[in-house]
């Protein structure tokens, strides 16, 4: 009851307020800052989250596209830790001191999604107090400093020492707003929930709909924090009020003084839009292209249009009124809007369940047998019919498949096969395929597969649970299973393995990339093996050339035993990286040029130290000759690293020396002249050697 009064006091101060008529919420006094952290990992004890990581990107675009946020002024922590979380707050302070001191305001938003208790913060193996995190949000120089926690019990941060509840003040313009709001997505003593039907937690999922415009019932298309928050409170109360775990209540410290709504997003923005008509009554869903969640609300009768704002790309609304369900795939270009009204919407049929005392299939013919040449000449043409096996010459259709349609054209199931569709030129149906496709041509389901599609030209479907197999292109909107091709593998979420020269996903991949070219759009929580990767972060990515959003590219310069200066790119993931490297040793007997590739592998040990092992191959020219005889050295190497500031770490260690060339050449060993152990043959000669290296990474 205290949890609903209060928001009742919230819709109360804001919808009473009175706005100005053009408030300019990302004016260019304004500057915000943000620092969104996430960590799927917490202790032992408890299970691993799956959507923490997602929730946080989720944010991160709707603040970009909308909330005025510059991707410079962003700091975004995946798999986050004590110190991680330390430096990451000593960077937004940074960036909001600069901004201060040219005469901006400053707006720092912190969102954090992961494991927490009564206590404080579960960063894997680390716990960070609530009363730390008090101070650290104190620390940033800020005239609005708005928190969202998103994780369990989190509301006991807004019961810590040193916060006190004031109604909420959002009224005029927002440049007059200062102080703190805290937003937890739980009470104090309840667990908060995610769910794989949206792919992340309830009130983050709400908390982005609600901000890209679900929220703003108004149809001013602003949306101020209060709305945002009512809207994510009552939507998750009311999909977790009949959860196994409970119902789950958000909770809500504000503290903010002076005139003015705090607008979190301003939908007159230029980005894409979805216009939302009123006539379209129930439940609304939006999913971009790949299966992934944008936004849902409920239409009430009589509201007003909804304007969502999104990126530029594919979109399907769903609209389900409990006696209907209907569906449009819309494009919406760049900067433009897209009208969602009744005559873009086409009715579908529901999955298809028993209910007791009604006969599902009553409706329809059951053919044990058909054969056919074209569709007019098969049997049962009256009504819809279900095949148990099915035959035809040229091409065949039946509403259901239960068994086997085989054809030497092309197979059309207009609902569902539980069985195989085999042909030579294409098996096709809209709806779920329970067992195989298989085909030289195409094979295309419009809903679901839970089996196998295999072919040699195109295998797709929305929704995969299994395995396309083809020598052309597979393509998923999300898959669980193997994508496995000579040619390219596309999907939305991957839950599995994707196989191919090429392998894109669009989503989260959780599993791996095999090829010659992976591209992870999103996270990728597995591992990247092929020529070339790249991903916004992964945990590892193994080949020649391997690039992440999140780890970027690190110059190096250090001194080895085998070059007086090396320079090199470090291209890290999480727990792997790749590195280029070029060396020169200008002067003495071991004078040369190096060049090389290694592979290695990085360990986290606690704050800012951490431990890589790796793996190098260098092309050796000795005398600064690139015309003397080339030889090859190999290097174990094993590295100590402490960083000290952002972006600037001392690291050094041991390293395990294999050099190979030709005795007859006469060449040196590169750099400085100690060797271990020699072998020789007539026509290769081996050495071995203790070293050590010493150097800076930026």
């Amino acid at each position: 009851m205290c949890t609903l009064w209060a928001v009742a006091v919230l819709f109360l101060a804001t919808a009473g307020s009175a706005r100005a008529d053009d408030p300019a919420p990302t004016a260019p006094s304004v500057v915000r800052v943000a620092l969104l952290v996430a960590s799927n990992a917490g202790p032992s004890d408890r299970a691993t989250l799956r959507y923490a990581e997602s929730d946080a990107h989720a944010v991160s675009q709707v603040l970009q596209t909308v909330g005025g946020l510059d991707a410079r002024n962003q700091v975004l922590i995946y798999n986050a830790t004590d110190r991680q979380l330390e430096r990451g707050f000593q960077r937004v302070a940074r960036r909001a001191h600069a901004a201060a001191d040219a005469g901006h305001r400053v707006e720092l938003v912190f969102y954090y999604s992961g494991h927490s208790d009564e206590q404080g913060l579960l960063l894997g193996r680390d716990t960070v107090s609530y009363k730390r995190l008090h101070n650290a949000l104190e620390s940033v120089p800020a005239d609005v400093k708005i928190a969202v926690l998103d994780s369990c019990a989190s509301g006991a941060f807004t019961r810590i020492k040193g916060t006190k509840r004031h109604a909420p003040f959002l009224v005029g313009t927002a440049s007059k707003v200062s102080g703190h709001a805290y937003l937890t997505s739980s009470s104090a003593d309840e667990n908060a929930q995610e769910a794989d039907r949206i792919g992340g937690s309830f009130f983050t999922h709400f908390f982005t709909g609600g901000l890209r415009g679900a929220a703003d019932r108004d149809g001013d298309r602003m949306v101020t924090l209060g709305e945002a928050y009512r809207f994510a409170f009552e939507e998750t109360l009311a999909h977790t009020e009949t959860s196994l775990s409970g119902a789950q209540h958000a909770a809500y410290d504000f503290d903010l003084s002076g005139s003015g709504d705090l607008v979190m997003t301003d939908l007159r923005r230029p980005t894409g839009r979805l216009v939302i008509d009123p006539s379209i009554e129930g439940r609304i869903s939006v999913r971009a292209k790949g299966g992934r969640y944008v936004a849902e609300l409920h239409m009430p009768e009589d509201a007003a249009p909804v304007v969502l704002a999104v990126e530029p790309g594919e979109y399907t609304v769903t609209a389900d009124d409990g006696r209907r369900l209907s569906r449009a795939t819309l494009e919406v270009p760049k900067g433009g809007s897209v009208d969602v009204g009744p005559s873009a919407l086409s009715r579908v049929k529901r999955e298809q369940t028993t209910s007791r005392g009604a006969d599902p299939e009553e409706d329809y013919i059951h053919v044990p047998f058909s054969v056919a040449i074209i569709p007019a000449l098969s049997l049962g043409r009256d009504r819809p019919k279900i095949v148990h096996f099915g035959a035809a010459l040229g091409w065949s259709r039946s509403a259901r498949t239960y068994g086997a349609a085989l054809a030497l054209g092309a197979n059309l199931t207009d609902e569902e096969v539980r069985g195989v569709q085999w042909t030579l030129g294409g098996s096709v149906t809209p709806g779920n395929v329970v067992g195989s496709q298989m085909s030289i041509g195409l094979n295309w389901a419009g809903t679901d597969v839970r089996g196998a599609q295999m072919g040699v030209g195109f295998n797709g479907t929305r929704q995969l649970h299994g395995a396309q197999l083809s020598s052309g292109v597979n393509w998923a909107g999300a898959m669980r299973g193997v994508q496995a091709t000579a040619g390219v593998n596309v999907a939305g979420a991957v839950g599995g393995a994707q196989i191919a020269n090429v392998n894109v996903a669009t989503g989260d991949v959780r599993g791996a990339q095999v090829g010659l070219l992976n591209v992870g759009a999103h996270n990728v929580r597995g591992v990247q093996l092929g020529l070339v990767n790249y991903a916004e972060s992964a945990d590892a990515a193994i080949g020649l050339v391997s690039v992440t959003k999140e780890g970027g590219v690190h110059p190096e310069v250090w001194t080895s035993d085998t070059a007086a200066l090396n320079v090199g790119i470090r291209l890290p993931a999480r727990y792997t990286y790749s590195f280029l490297a070029a060396g020169l040793h200008p002067g003495g007997r071991g004078k040369a040029w190096q060049f090389g590739v290694g592979f290695g592998g990085h360990i986290p040990v606690r704050g800012p130290a951490s431990i890589d092992v790796d793996v190098a191959m260098f092309t050796v020219f000795s005398g600064l000759k690139f015309d003397a005889p080339m030889s090859s050295l190999a290097k174990l190497r094993l590295m100590f690293s402490w960083e000290f500031m952002p972006r600037l770490s001392v690291y050094g260690g041991p390293t395990f020396n294999v050099g190979m060339d030709d005795p007859t050449d006469g060449q040196r060993r590169p750099g400085y002249q100690w060797v271990g152990y020699t072998h020789a043959s007539t026509n290769s000669r081996v050495r071995l050697w203790p070293g050590a290296l010493v150097g800076l990474r930026f």
